[in-house]
């Protein structure tokens, strides 16, 4: 076919197949947008009140630096359509990758226990007895036929410093649908599934604390 030609049934040129096609295409795809959409930037916060009144009798927790599994250590916003297919929104990332954001929040929720002398974060240069690492860290947004969820998960262990001993390791899996199959609608279920993670994590550590050798905490956690 020359250039020029016409496509039978086509109302235009053949340049104008491949844009048309290309466009069509962009719609079907959740992250597809407008070329020149504005940047959202989206936040993952958790509960900024403040902490127990007393010390409590444990020894002071390190939290560790999150660690994202591969694919996750950005600060775009993930999401999969397809189970081995990882996809990131165009015009919606967060406002710092969730592993960095998540660390604070962490600190927070286990200081908030009562249970640790203190919980310091990951840039605080003091001892500690007891360590919190989080790894594989992801944070996604899920299409189904039957409708679009946030996942977040994480496999987290608690480590006693003094004896060199892991007192317990879990993996945390959370859900929580989404309104809409929208990144907006992804990140506000994720902050609505942050609290359910912490209240997993805060269970873990209590479990692995009443299990540790006798007088590793001071009084009861």
């Amino acid at each position: 076919m020359k250039s020029g030609d016409w496509i039978p049934g086509w109302p235009g040129a053949p340049w104008l197949l491949v844009p048309a096609v290309l466009f069509l295409a962009g719609c079907a795809l959740p992250g597809a947008r407008a070329s020149g959409e504005q940047q959202h930037v989206w936040l993952l916060q958790g509960d900024t009140s403040a902490r127990a009144a007393r010390p409590g009798g444990c020894p002071a927790l390190r939290v560790a630096l999150p660690r994202a599994a591969p694919g996750y250590g950005g600060s775009a916003m993930a999401y999969r359509e397809d189970p081995l297919q990882l996809q990131y929104f165009v015009h919606h990332r967060w406002a710092d990758a969730p592993a960095q954001m998540l660390a604070p929040v962490l600190v927070g929720a286990l200081d908030r226990s009562g249970r640790f002398q203190a919980v310091l974060g990951p840039d605080v240069r003091a001892r500690a007895g007891l360590l919190l690492e989080t790894e594989d860290l992801r944070l996604e947004q899920l299409f189904a036929k039957s409708g679009s969820q946030v996942r977040l998960s994480a496999r987290v262990s608690l480590v006693d410093l003094s004896r060199q001993h892991v007192l317990g390791t879990r993996e945390l899996v959370v859900t929580e649908p989404a309104a809409a199959a929208s990144p907006e609608a992804g990140a506000a279920a994720a902050n609505r599934a942050l609290p359910r993670f912490l209240a997993e994590l805060g269970a873990f550590v209590k479990a692995s604390l009443i299990t540790a050798p006798p007088g590793l905490c001071a009084a009861a956690p």
